[in-house]
């Protein structure tokens, strides 16, 4: 343990432990924003239109039981190695966590509640701001900490496979020389910024 403490204080000495963790956090940051902005839109549709239920609800349902590391795998495949990879990877690992908890919420609202503010003739726009956005708000929390979950472990991956920066990739620069205590210092980084993060 020791020796993966000193490693890790190498490496901060040699700037890589904030480098490296700056732009893992900017690709991450990215890549949740866009996956809670489109997960909510999502989420709300389906859960005010049947119809779109019945058009999303499979394959969100596909993309929770996909694992992070197949997103990881894909995208270094059809992106190769750059920044796209990983935020498309932390985007795909974290959507569907947002659609269902946004979507559930967004059922469990009266209808009769709805219907009412309609036939008052108050704008659709109104009433998903006063009506459904406070209704989801509880689930929306949920679903932020379900996807920063998923998506931390995906960009993790991303990185590993499909990148030549990022914790990630110097995690397995350190595995691949065989050094674990520089392996161990940055999965202790990764796990340090997922509780930070929870």
């Amino acid at each position: 343990m020791a020796q993966t403490f000193d490693r890790l204080a190498a490496e901060q000495a040699a700037g890589q432990l904030w480098h490296q963790l700056a732009i893992s956090a900017n690709r991450f940051l990215l890549g949740l924003a866009l996956a809670l902005a489109v997960g909510a839109a999502l989420g709300v549709l389906m859960g005010l239109s049947r119809l779109a239920d019945l058009a999303f609800s499979d394959l969100t349902m596909a993309g929770l039981a996909i694992p992070a590391v197949i997103w990881a795998l894909l995208t270094t495949m059809w992106f190769g190695f750059g920044w796209l990879t990983p935020v498309t990877t932390v985007f795909l690992s974290g959507l569907p966590f947002v659609i269902v908890n946004i979507a559930k919420a967004t059922r469990a609202v009266p209808a009769e509640l709805v219907l009412m503010a309609r036939a008052f003739g108050i704008s659709r726009r109104h009433v998903l701001r006063h009506i459904v956005a406070p209704a989801v708000a509880g689930s929306a929390v949920a679903a932020v900490r379900f996807a920063i979950m998923s998506a931390w472990n995906g960009l993790l991956l991303a990185e590993w496979f499909g990148s030549t920066s990022g914790v990630g990739w110097r995690s397995r620069y350190w595995y691949d020389a065989n050094q674990l205590d520089g392996f161990f210092a940055w999965v202790l980084v990764f796990v340090l910024v997922l509780v930070v993060a929870d």
